[in-house]
């Protein structure tokens, strides 16, 4: 005998807005008959998630074409306002017939990501012992490679035999159709670096949403501003621009009157890699912006724009104003490294008043292979940058952070300095370090106020991380991520199947509000390769596994960027693969996570693409993700 249950379509509403991840919704959509009443609130949710429309390749192009065909088809429109419930679209038009870069061949962008995979064996970087930092460090190899790796553009996981005959110019042509009915539109990114940038027209009738308060765009020189900052601007709570130039910026500080009046606009990002701001001499004056309201600053900037204490680009916004920082400190594109960043030499405590959230990515100046490998033994050293000032004059007395997220060893007063030589009361005090007291004084200060830390130690074994959790408060820490040394060099079996260790876990134990656990790299020859619904090793398995149940506060753990599991709600020790790092950054997860290994597949390989950094993710092939959404529509309109 069969039952039913009747689910209320408020409360099936509900449980859908917990999920955040499309292609659930579209198994949800497939599950129902068009006919059932909950179809339609299931459709409603998807419209709320991102809608990707994309010309980068063939399959993605036709695919959006008949979804635009569809959005602007009138009697439908009329009658179930289809476009009108759209509130994310991400719109991206690109190809590659409008890059100035040439591409390698695909023969030799496979062999590319093999070479990586060999040149990451050339460094371990140094943990939390600094003897071990006393081995070589033997970069200039490293120089001449890293150079040439980074002029490579990452190809995107294409499917696509032919995309020449895209028509890029047709599609959009198409977009102010699709503007004129997403009324109700309150995000949208546009993509176009290398494509068409927005038209004035397009700007303007997006100016008529008013309830867009979201908006990305890549800034090419041939982008008309000028209608963007009069019509869509004002209203803009969250801006994004990417791909700033010398001329660009000029061209934005010479409307700082207009900029003076955006009373909504408190969240800002800014990518500035895209020029050289008068390097090596570094005397660039960045002129503010006058930004009244802004609270959140982002900035994407080359490690040599930072390489002299001065301001530099923070001096764009008034940064006494803020709450929250985040730096991504990216190598510059010529092998010319800066490996000392010296913001914090300028900038202190006092210059911050209100900063209670601070995030610098230093991933983009590490070779990562060797950490995906348990052999050879013996490794080249590549150390990572250095941010003289950061602790003792900034994180010490800034008494208003909680949340501090850092990487690689951001928090380290040298390139010889361990943790140990902190807090290892039996580790031999023989090497002197100059500031290391003050260093220690400020470190003890700031641990202890934090909610959230993601910490920049190097890689750490299970005393170490013990050494530092010893220095925060089990009473306010939620959120803890740190690189976990799985390579025992002491042992000749490096450990490589052993669970991890007790005493790891017994110090996750000790913190009652523990919510979320973040390991920055996986286990060696553990790691996912980025295909969808992947086969989890099952060391990754044991390993998760154990950190849930070593402190039932614990609710996610993720392991590399966007690869996360949530625990199951059976109470059997369950647990959930939400998040496979396909994504990078996945948004249906918490910010927290991104960061850290990001999966680098290359669809003509069996193997992951290993490369030289954790910041720049593959484009994605969308061509299944439109499609899926054609069938929807398809199903509504038919």
């Amino acid at each position: 005998m069969s039952s039913s249950i009747s689910v209320d379509e408020d409360v099936f509403s509900r449980i859908l807005s917990h999920i955040a991840d499309s292609r659930t919704v579209h198994v949800v959509l497939r599950a129902l008959p068009k006919s059932h009443p909950l179809f339609f609130a299931a459709f409603h949710r998807l419209c709320e998630l991102p809608i990707h429309l994309d010309t980068f390749d063939s399959r993605a192009a036709a695919a959006s074409n008949e979804v635009l065909d569809y959005l602007l088809a009138p009697d439908a429109n009329v009658e179930l306002g289809i476009a009108e419930s759209i509130r994310h679209l991400v719109v991206a038009v690109e190809h590659e017939k409008y890059r100035s870069i040439p591409q390698l061949p695909e023969d030799e962008v496979e062999a590319e990501g093999e070479g990586e995979e060999a040149e990451g064996e050339e460094g371990e970087e140094a943990g939390g012992e600094g003897e071990e930092e006393a081995e070589e460090e033997q970069v200039d190899e490293d120089s001449e490679e890293d150079s040439t790796e980074r002029k490579v553009i990452s190809p995107p996981e294409s499917d696509s035999e032919s995309d020449e005959d895209v028509d890029v110019a047709a599609f959009h042509d198409r977009l102010p159709g699709l503007f004129k009915r997403t009324r109700n539109l309150r995000t949208l990114d546009y993509q176009s670096c290398a494509g068409l940038p927005l038209s004035r027209e397009n700007v303007e009738l997006l100016a008529t949403c008013e309830r867009l308060h979201t908006f990305a765009a890549d800034t090419a020189e041939s982008w008309d501003i000028q209608p963007f900052l009069s019509t869509l601007a004002p209203n803009i709570t969250s801006l994004n621009l990417r791909h700033i130039s010398q001329t660009l910026l000029t061209t934005l500080v010479s409307h700082g009157d207009v900029f003076a009046t955006y009373t909504n606009l408190e969240h800002l990002k800014l990518d500035i890699t895209e020029d050289v701001w008068n390097w090596p001499q570094n005397d660039y004056v960045f002129p503010s912006l006058r930004l009244p309201a802004l609270r959140r600053l982002e900035l994407v900037v080359a490690d040599l724009t930072l390489s002299r204490p001065r301001a530099g680009p923070l001096d764009l916004v008034d940064y006494s104003q803020l709450t929250e920082l985040s730096l991504d400190i990216r190598a510059m594109h010529n092998g010319y490294d800066d490996n000392t960043i010296r913001l914090f030499e300028a900038l202190g405590a006092a210059d911050f008043p209100v900063l209670s959230h601070l995030e610098i990515k230093d991933g983009n100046n590490t070779a990562n292979g060797h950490r995906l490998k348990w052999e050879p033994d013996t490794y080249y050293r590549r150390t990572g940058r250095l941010y003289p000032g950061l602790v003792e004059r900034f994180l010490g007395p800034l008494s208003t952070l909680f949340s501090l997220w850092v990487d690689e060893r951001v928090l380290l007063l040298g390139t010889f300095c361990g943790v140990r030589d902190f807090w290892d009361k039996n580790y031999p005090d023989n090497r002197f370090f100059e500031g290391k007291a003050s260093y220690q004084r400020a470190l003890e200060a700031a641990l202890p106020r934090l909610e959230s830390l993601r910490m920049g130690f190097g890689g750490l074994e299970a005393d170490e991380i013990g050494m530092v959790l010893d220095q925060c408060d089990p009473t306010k820490l939620r959120e803890f991520g740190f690189r976990f040394r799985w390579k025992n060099h002491k042992r000749e079996d490096h450990g490589r199947d052993d669970p991890i260790p007790p005493e790891l876990l017994a110090h996750l134990a000790r913190f009652p509000k523990l919510t979320d656990v973040h390991i920055l790299f996986p286990r060696p020859e553990t790691q996912f390769t980025g295909v969808p619904d992947p086969v989890v090793d099952p060391r990754t398995i044991k390993d998760v596994a154990s950190i849930f149940k070593c402190n039932g506060s614990i609710c996610r753990v993720g392991i590399g960027n966007s690869i996360v599991w949530e625990r199951g709600v059976g109470g059997d020790g369950e647990i959930l693969l939400v998040s496979d790092g396909s994504r990078v950054p996945n948004d249906a997860v918490p910010r927290f996570y991104h960061a850290g290994y990001m999966v680098k597949y290359n669809p003509k390989s069996k193997h992951p693409w290993v490369h030289f950094d954790n910041t720049t993710p593959l484009r994605p092939n969308r061509g299944e993700e439109i499609q899926q959404l054609r069938e929807v529509l398809k199903r509504i309109l038919e």
